[in-house]
Protein backbone atom coordinates (compact mmCIF):
# COMPACT_ATOMS: atom_id res chain seq x y z
CA UNK A 1 0.00 0.00 0.00
CA UNK A 2 1.02 3.45 -1.20
CA UNK A 3 2.22 5.98 2.22
CA UNK A 4 0.33 9.19 1.57
CA UNK A 5 1.22 12.31 3.42
CA UNK A 6 -1.50 12.61 6.21
CA UNK A 7 -1.76 16.36 5.51
CA UNK A 8 -5.40 16.22 5.26
CA UNK A 9 -8.58 15.26 7.57
CA UNK A 10 -11.34 14.26 5.28
CA UNK A 11 -14.99 13.35 6.55
CA UNK A 12 -17.66 12.26 4.05
CA UNK A 13 -20.59 14.18 4.11
CA UNK A 14 -23.14 11.53 3.87
CA UNK A 15 -21.11 10.02 7.21
CA UNK A 16 -21.74 13.03 9.09
CA UNK A 17 -25.47 13.57 8.41
CA UNK A 18 -26.32 9.82 9.49
CA UNK A 19 -24.31 10.32 13.00
CA UNK A 20 -24.54 13.62 14.36
CA UNK A 21 -27.04 15.77 16.37
CA UNK A 22 -28.18 19.32 15.36
CA UNK A 23 -25.69 20.38 18.38
CA UNK A 24 -22.67 17.96 16.94
CA UNK A 25 -23.76 20.33 13.55
CA UNK A 26 -23.32 23.46 15.33
CA UNK A 27 -19.94 22.65 16.93
CA UNK A 28 -18.34 21.34 14.31
CA UNK A 29 -19.02 24.57 12.00
CA UNK A 30 -18.31 26.59 14.41
CA UNK A 31 -14.75 25.06 14.79
CA UNK A 32 -14.65 25.04 11.05
CA UNK A 33 -15.29 29.26 11.23
CA UNK A 34 -12.80 29.32 14.00
CA UNK A 35 -10.05 27.88 11.14
CA UNK A 36 -11.63 29.90 8.50
CA UNK A 37 -10.83 32.77 10.77
CA UNK A 38 -7.18 31.98 11.16
CA UNK A 39 -6.56 31.42 8.18
CA UNK A 40 -8.01 35.18 6.86
CA UNK A 41 -5.36 36.44 9.78
CA UNK A 42 -2.59 34.37 8.12
CA UNK A 43 -3.46 36.17 4.77
CA UNK A 44 -3.97 32.65 3.25
CA UNK A 45 -7.29 31.78 1.18
CA UNK A 46 -9.80 30.98 3.73
CA UNK A 47 -11.29 28.01 2.44
CA UNK A 48 -9.82 25.92 -0.36
CA UNK A 49 -10.98 22.77 -2.26
CA UNK A 50 -9.34 19.49 -2.91
CA UNK A 51 -9.02 16.49 -5.29
CA UNK A 52 -10.06 13.41 -2.58
CA UNK A 53 -8.40 10.11 -3.67
CA UNK A 54 -10.70 7.41 -2.00
CA UNK A 55 -7.55 4.87 -0.89
CA UNK A 56 -9.46 1.93 -1.13
CA UNK A 57 -10.46 2.81 -4.98
CA UNK A 58 -8.49 0.95 -7.61
CA UNK A 59 -7.44 3.74 -9.54
CA UNK A 60 -6.06 5.82 -6.44
CA UNK A 61 -2.24 4.35 -7.16
CA UNK A 62 -2.25 5.17 -10.76
CA UNK A 63 -3.50 8.95 -10.12
CA UNK A 64 -1.20 9.42 -7.64
CA UNK A 65 1.76 7.92 -9.51
CA UNK A 66 0.55 10.83 -12.17
CA UNK A 67 0.80 13.21 -9.89
CA UNK A 68 4.16 12.27 -8.46
CA UNK A 69 5.51 12.58 -12.06
CA UNK A 70 3.62 15.58 -12.90
CA UNK A 71 5.23 17.20 -10.19
CA UNK A 72 8.74 15.94 -11.09
CA UNK A 73 8.55 16.99 -14.03
CA UNK A 74 6.80 20.44 -13.41
CA UNK A 75 9.48 20.69 -11.03
CA UNK A 76 12.60 19.90 -13.50
CA UNK A 77 11.09 22.46 -15.97
CA UNK A 78 10.91 24.83 -13.55
CA UNK A 79 14.66 24.39 -12.39
CA UNK A 80 15.52 24.73 -16.37
CA UNK A 81 13.89 27.65 -16.50
CA UNK A 82 15.87 29.31 -13.96
CA UNK A 83 18.65 28.17 -15.21
CA UNK A 84 18.16 29.12 -18.35
CA UNK A 85 17.33 32.47 -17.71
CA UNK A 86 20.58 33.11 -14.77
CA UNK A 87 22.46 32.26 -18.00
CA UNK A 88 20.74 35.18 -19.54
CA UNK A 89 21.68 37.76 -16.77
Amino acid sequence: MIKYPDKYFVLKTEDLRACMTDKDVKMLFALIDKVVKYRKLKGKNPVNAYLVLNDEDPLTPIVWKLLELYVDQRDKIDEFEKDRLDRLV
